[in-house]
C-alpha cells in the first residue's frame, strides 16, 4: 500500500487542475442519474495519462496477488483443532423454565375495550379514554412563580369542582399527581377543538369532564369482564344433574325469536336425540382459561433457545411441577442418547482399527499436509 500511495501521488502530480477537477467531480456523482447522462460524464482525460494510471494499479495488484500466494503456501491446516477445541468445551445441555403469568383480566378488558373503540370508529368518533393503568406525573413546582401558578390553578379547579389547594407541597418540594395514561392523549385532542376564547375556568371544566368519561369508561369496561368471568365460573358450579345439552337447546331455543319477533320453528327431532346423549356440563369441558383472573404459562428452553410449551396452569406451584416433570425425563433421555453415542464411537473405532491399510493412508495424507 506504501508503494502504490507513492506512485500515485507521483502520477497525480502530472493531471493538470481541469482534470483533477473532472476526475473530483465524476467520483462524487458517480451515482447521480442526471450526472450519468451528461456530457461530463463521458469526458474522459489524457489517454497517455489514463494508461499509465492503468500500470500503477496493474502493478499493485501482480504484488497484492503474489503476497497472497505466499500466505497461503505458508499457512498450514490445523487438523488437531477441532477435537482440541471440542476437547475443552463443556457444553451445557440442560433445559431452563420459564413461567409467565397470563393476566386473564387484562385479556378481557382489552376484548370489551377493542368493541367500543370498533363501534365508535363505525361512527366516526373517537372512543375517550379508558385504560385503568395509572401513571405518576410529577407537576412543576420548582419555584416561586411555579408555585403560585400551581396555587392559582387549584382555585380555579376549586371553583369547578370543589377541589381545594392544601395538598400542594411547599416551593422546591416534588409534586407527584396519579393519572391514566391516555388521559393525555385524549386532553391534547380535546384541547385541538378548543375556541380561542375560552377562558381558563372553561378549558379545567372540560378537562375535569373528560376525567370523569374516562372513570366512568373503566367501571364499564371493568363490570363487563367481571361479567364474562362470573358467567363462565357459573357454568363451572352448576353441573344441572339430571339434565342433558337438548334440555338446555330447549330453553335457549324458547327464549329466542326470529326477526319479526315470532317464536322460531320446532327444533330438529334428530339433532335433539343426539344432544340428550350428553350431560349438560362435562367433566372438564370449563376450564379456567374462563374462569381465572390469572393463568401461568410455562416453556422450557433448551441450549439452543428453542422453547417447548408445557401447558397453561393455574397456579406458580404447578408450572414449577410440570417443568420438573418434563426435565426429568429430557435427563433420563439424554442419558440414554449418551450411552448411545458412545457404542457408536467404539463401533467406528473398532472399523478403523481392523481396516489398517486406510487408516495408514489417512495418517499418512495429515502428515504430507502438514509439512
Amino acid at each position: 500500500m506504501h508503494g502504490f500511495k507513492e506512485d500515485f501521488a507521483e502520477w497525480r502530480k502530472s493531471l493538470s487542475s481541469d482534470e483533477q477537477a473532472l476526475l473530483l467531480k465524476k467520483a462524487q456523482n458517480q451515482y447521480d442519474k442526471k450526472f450519468r447522462k451528461s456530457d461530463d460524464f463521458t469526458k474522459q482525460i489524457d489517454p497517455e495519462k489514463e494508461a499509465a494510471f492503468e500500470k500503477i494499479m496493474e502493478k499493485f495488484m501482480e504484488t497484492e496477488r503474489d503476497d497472497y500466494k505466499k500466505e497461503v503456501d505458508m499457512k498450514v491446516p490445523d487438523y488437531d483443532a477441532l477435537k482440541f477445541k471440542a476437547s475443552q468445551t463443556d457444553f451445557d445441555w440442560s433445559l431452563t423454565s420459564r413461567i409467565t403469568p397470563i393476566d386473564r383480566m387484562a385479556d378481557r378488558r382489552y376484548y370489551f375495550a377493542k368493541e367500543r373503540w370498533l363501534a365508535a370508529g363505525e361512527k366516526g368518533e373517537i372512543y375517550g379514554p379508558h385504560s385503568p393503568q395509572m401513571e405518576t406525573q410529577y407537576l412543576p413546582n420548582s419555584n416561586e412563580a411555579e408555585h403560585q401558578a400551581l396555587v392559582d390553578g387549584f382555585k380555579l379547579i376549586g371553583e369547578v369542582t370543589g377541589m381545594k389547594v392544601e395538598d400542594i407541597p411547599p416551593v422546591g418540594e416534588p409534586f407527584p399527581v396519579e393519572i391514566g395514561v391516555d388521559m393525555n392523549y385524549h386532553t391534547a385532542l380535546m384541547s385541538e377543538k378548543w375556541d380561542e376564547g375560552m377562558d381558563m375556568k372553561e378549558k379545567i371544566k372540560a378537562v375535569v369532564d373528560l376525567r370523569k368519561t374516562w372513570v366512568s369508561n373503566v367501571e364499564d369496561i371493568e363490570k363487563d369482564a367481571v361479567a364474562l368471568r362470573d358467567f363462565f365460573r357459573s357454568a363451572k358450579d352448576n353441573k344441572m344433574p339430571g339434565k342433558t345439552k337438548a334440555d338446555i337447546m330447549k330453553e335457549v331455543w324458547k327464549e329466542m325469536k326470529d326477526d319479526s319477533g315470532k317464536p322460531l320453528p320446532a327444533l330438529d327431532e334428530e339433532a335433539l336425540a343426539e344432544l340428550a346423549k350428553e350431560p349438560a356440563v362435562i367433566e372438564g369441558e370449563v376450564t379456567s382459561w374462563g374462569t381465572a383472573d390469572v393463568l401461568y404459562r410455562a416453556e422450557a428452553i433448551d441450549s439452543f433457545k428453542k422453547k417447548y410449551l408445557l401447558g397453561i396452569f393455574d397456579t406458580f406451584e404447578e408450572a414449577e411441577k410440570a417443568f420438573e416433570s418434563w426435565n426429568a425425563e429430557y435427563e433420563k433421555a439424554r442419558e440414554g442418547m449418551i450411552e448411545e453415542r458412545a457404542q457408536w464411537s467404539k463401533q467406528q473405532q473398532a472399523y478403523l482399527d481392523e481396516d489398517r491399510v486406510a487408516q495408514d493412508r489417512l495418517l499418512k495424507a495429515i502428515e504430507e499436509a502438514r509439512r
